[in-house]
C-alpha cells in the first residue's frame, strides 16, 4: 500500500509543476482516492492516508496550524486542519500580504482541500471553489473562461490575466503573487468566484454614502436588500469595538499609502473632509458584497457539500466581525476562518501578554504577540451569534478558528515575529 501512494505522489508531482510547489492535476484526486482505498461505500470518510496525501501533495508537512478556543492556541496537525475544514461552506484564508510565503500557503491549503474533498466523494470531481478578494466582480466572465480553458490556455496565467484583468489599475499588489492559484485551478478546473465590489459603486458609496447607491447598484453588489441590513450590522457593540481595533488602524495605513486595498478607486474621494467616515462605509460594503457573492456561490451549487475557499486580507476574516461574519449571517452553511501567517502586534504588547499555547512553545520559540480575542461577545446578536456557535461559552471573539504558519526556514526569509 505504501508503495501505491509513493507511486501516486510521484505521478501526481511528475504532471504538473506550479513555480516552486507540485500540484496535483484533474484526474489525480481520483487516482489518490482509489490509491488509498476509498470507494463509493465509504464516500463521506477520509482515510488518513487521504489527508497524509493531501498535506504532502499541498506541500504543508512542515506548516504550523493551531486551533483558537477559548483564548487559548492548541498546536494542531496539518491534516487535522484540513479534516476540520472540510464541512465548511465558506473558508475565508486571511493573509497578512506582509510575508511572502503567504500566497503559496494559501495554493497549498487549497491543494489539500481539493484532494481531500474528491476523496470523500470517491474520487470525483472536488466541489471547491476559491474566491479571490482581488477581482472585482465585474471580471467574473473572464476567470470561468480562463478556467474553462476557452481563454489564455496557450500562455501562463498571470501574463495573460494581468491584461485581461486589468489587474494594475484595480489592486496594489503584483499578481504574480497568485500566479500558483491561478494555475492550481486551470489545472484542477476548480471554479474562481470574483468577490470584488464593482469599482464605481465603492466610488458612489464613499462620497454620497449607503443611501446614493441606487437598486441597480445594490444589484450590481449582490445585495438587493439595500443598506439596512447593513446598518444593523455594524450597529453591534463587538462590531463598534472592531471597528476601533482593525477599521482605525487599517485606515491610518491606507491614509499614508493611499493604495491600500481594496479601496483604490475610492481613494478619490479623500479630500480630509471626514475621510474616515468614506473609508468606513466603503468597508463595511466591501465585506457585505464579498460575502454575498460568497454566499450566493455556495448556496446555489447543486452540491450541497461545495466549499468556497475565499482568499482575502486577514482584516476581513479576523475577530468574527469581517467579511466572514457577513457571509454566516446569509448562509446556513458554516463559516470558518483560517489566518495565515499572523503578523505579531506591538512588540511591548507581545512581551505583556503573550499568546497561550496549548501543549507546546508558541511557533517562533518565544513570545508571540497574537491578541487571540477582543471585543465582548455580549449582547451577541445575528452574525456574531452565528460565529460563536461552535464556543457558545465564549465571551469574545477569536481572532480566528485556525491560524496555520509557514515552515521556520520560510519564516526566516522576513516574517514579521518577535
Amino acid at each position: 500500500m505504501a508503495k501505491q501512494i509513493l507511486l501516486c505522489l510521484a505521478t501526481a508531482t511528475a504532471l504538473r509543476q506550479v513555480a516552486r510547489r507540485p500540484f496535483i492535476v484533474q484526474g489525480t484526486a481520483a487516482a489518490a482516492a482509489a490509491t488509498v482505498g476509498v470507494d463509493a461505500a465509504r464516500a463521506g470518510e477520509l482515510d488518513p492516508r487521504v489527508l497524509d496525501l493531501a498535506v504532502e501533495l499541498g506541500s504543508l508537512e512542515k506548516s504550523r496550524a493551531y486551533t483558537i478556543a477559548s483564548g487559548t492556541m492548541t498546536p494542531t496537525a496539518p491534516q487535522s486542519a484540513i479534516k476540520s475544514l472540510c464541512g465548511a461552506g465558506t473558508i475565508w484564508l486571511g493573509e497578512s500580504r506582509d510575508v511572502t510565503d503567504d500566497d503559496s500557503m494559501a495554493a497549498g491549503i487549497c491543494a489539500a482541500l481539493a484532494v481531500a474533498k474528491a476523496a470523500q466523494q470517491g474520487g470525483k470531481t472536488a466541489p471547491v471553489a476559491v474566491g479571490l478578494e482581488a477581482v472585482r466582480a465585474d471580471y467574473q466572465t473572464v476567470l470561468d473562461r480562463f478556467v474553462l480553458g476557452e481563454i489564455g490556455a496557450d500562455r501562463e496565467a498571470t501574463a495573460f490575466l494581468a491584461k485581461a484583468l486589468d489587474w494594475d489599475a484595480h489592486w496594489p499588489y503584483p499578481i504574480e503573487r497568485y500566479a500558483q492559484v491561478f494555475e492550481l485551478c486551470r489545472s484542477l478546473s476548480l471554479p474562481i468566484v470574483a468577490l470584488g465590489a464593482p469599482a464605481k459603486d465603492l466610488v458612489t458609496a464613499a462620497s454620497q454614502g449607503l443611501n446614493g447607491l441606487d437598486a441597480n447598484a445594490w444589484a450590481r453588489l449582490s445585495l438587493p436588500e439595500g443598506p439596512e441590513p447593513l446598518m444593523k450590522f455594524a450597529s453591534t457593540m463587538a462590531y463598534q469595538q472592531y471597528r476601533q481595533k482593525v477599521l482605525e488602524p487599517d485606515f491610518e495605513r491606507f491614509a499614508r499609502f493611499k493604495r491600500a486595498a481594496p479601496f483604490f478607486e475610492a481613494a478619490s474621494t479623500m479630500d480630509g473632509n471626514d475621510d474616515f467616515a468614506k473609508f468606513y462605509t466603503s468597508r463595511l460594503l466591501w465585506d457585505a458584497s464579498m460575502a454575498a457573492r460568497a454566499a450566493n456561490w455556495v448556496d446555489q451549487s447543486p452540491r450541497k457539500d461545495a466549499t468556497l475557499i475565499a482568499l482575502v486580507g486577514a482584516e476581513h476574516a479576523s475577530y468574527g466581525c469581517g467579511a466572514a461574519a457577513h457571509c454566516a449571517a446569509r448562509s446556513d452553511r458554516p463559516a470558518r476562518t483560517v489566518i495565515v501567517n499572523p503578523p505579531a502586534q506591538r512588540p511591548e504588547a507581545a512581551a505583556a501578554a503573550p499568546a497561550p499555547v496549548r501543549g507546546g512553545a508558541p511557533p517562533t520559540g518565544g513570545a508571540l504577540g497574537l491578541e487571540l480575542t477582543f471585543a465582548s461577545a455580549s449582547p451577541r446578536d445575528g452574525a456574531t451569534d452565528r460565529m460563536q456557535a461552535r464556543d457558545p461559552a465564549a465571551s469574545s471573539l477569536p481572532l480566528a478558528d485556525l491560524v496555520w504558519f509557514s515552515p521556520y526556514e520560510t519564516l526566516a526569509r522576513g516574517a514579521n515575529f518577535i
